[in-house]
């Protein structure tokens, strides 16, 4: 099975966070990666998705993937957690977008 890697300079797709009437801001773990250019196809074969954002990376799992109504694809996720140690690693190709063997990789 595959995991969809995302490389991004979005911060809109990190997990959602709000305000609450606390004062302390809380963190959802759900969000959308949205817009990308991928396959609805082949992602929605993939169970977990890594968000990577200059030094943050998350790993969310997938719950949705559906063609977005402007262009591209948006996948919904739940769960995030952020994520330490060796981060995904973008290989040559066009696009932000990869996909890896989740058996083979942490």
């Amino acid at each position: 099975m595959e995991r969809l890697v995302l490389f991004t300079k979005q911060r809109a797709n990190l997990p959602l966070t709000y305000l609450h009437d606390d004062g302390k801001v809380y963190e959802s773990g759900c969000g959308i990666a949205m817009q990308t250019a991928v396959s609805v196809t082949r992602a929605s074969a993939c169970a977990e998705i890594d968000i990577v954002l200059g030094d943050t990376w998350i790993r969310a799992d997938i719950v949705a993937v559906k063609t977005n109504r402007d262009e591209g694809t948006d996948i919904f996720y739940a769960n995030a957690r952020n994520m330490t140690g060796a981060r995904p690693r973008r290989t040559a190709g066009p696009g932000y977008v990869r996909y890896v063997d989740a058996a083979s990789s942490p």
